[in-house]
């Protein structure tokens, strides 16, 4: 478990809006999970099984731990797997890092990074390659 917080607190810079959790065992059981799934459809319903809470005190125990609600989360995992492909392979599209990192559409993707990170793919990727 302490892996785990040491890698989260590595990347949580990339989570603005998401404080890195307390050690808190049920929570962490649904973060690892997020993170472990983060590409598939991920359900409350599956989390709240998992942390054997219902879905409302899933719900606000998750956002009182982590400061973002599951989906928040879940997509900002995402956004930090499409950083990497946008930088470690600049000849995927951006069609092809959206699909990699599971979202649904290319234009869901474009949205949903933007609002993560305030720059559409595209210009991040020339931005991290000194190209703008």
């Amino acid at each position: 478990m302490s892996r785990f917080y040491a890698i989260l607190g590595q990347v949580s810079p990339d989570f603005d809006g998401c404080e890195l959790p307390p050690p808190d065992p049920v929570i962490s059981r649904a973060v690892s999970y997020i993170e472990a799934n983060c590409r598939r459809a991920i359900t409350i319903d599956e989390l709240s099984a998992l942390c054997n809470l219902s879905r409302s005190h899933l719900f606000s125990r998750f956002k009182q731990v982590t400061g973002c609600t599951p989906i928040e989360y879940k997509h900002r995992a995402m956004v930090q797997r499409a950083q990497r492909l946008l930088i470690d392979e600049p000849s995927l599209s951006i069609e092809e890092v959206s699909e990699r990192t599971g979202f649904e559409s290319a234009a869901y993707f474009r949205r949903v990074f933007h609002a993560v990170t305030g720059l559409p793919p595209r210009d991040y990727r020339k931005i991290e390659r000194g190209m703008l």
